[in-house]
């Protein structure tokens, strides 16, 4: 409370207060939105990200599988080695299980 709310009457200074908690959750829901818009425009750069290295991996596969560097053979037995292991099923719902562990 400062100075000023001592010359107040009790409905000004909760008027006052009710102001101030809206301007304060205005503020709030702001700031909220420009957090989400950042994340969407995070996402989105990530996923253009991933799909380059998408292209990129399929044209090298295929250069690769065209020269005979590879065979299909070969590159299913890669890709199978490189396959993570399965998460168990409590964690297959929740992707932050093993966290902080």
């Amino acid at each position: 409370m400062d100075l000023l709310d001592f010359f107040l009457t009790p409905a000004q200074r909760n008027a006052r207060r009710i102001r101030d908690l809206q301007e304060a959750a205005a503020r709030d829901r702001r700031s909220r939105r420009r957090a989400e818009e950042a994340q969407e425009d995070q996402i989105a750069r990530l996923e253009a990200e991933n799909d380059r290295l998408r292209l990129w991996v399929a044209a090298l596969t295929e250069v690769l599988l065209e020269k005979g560097v590879l065979s299909d053979g070969e590159l299913r037995e890669a890709v199978e080695r490189l396959q993570p292991p399965p998460l168990p099923a409590d964690e297959e719902e929740n992707p932050f299980a093993g966290l902080g562990r």
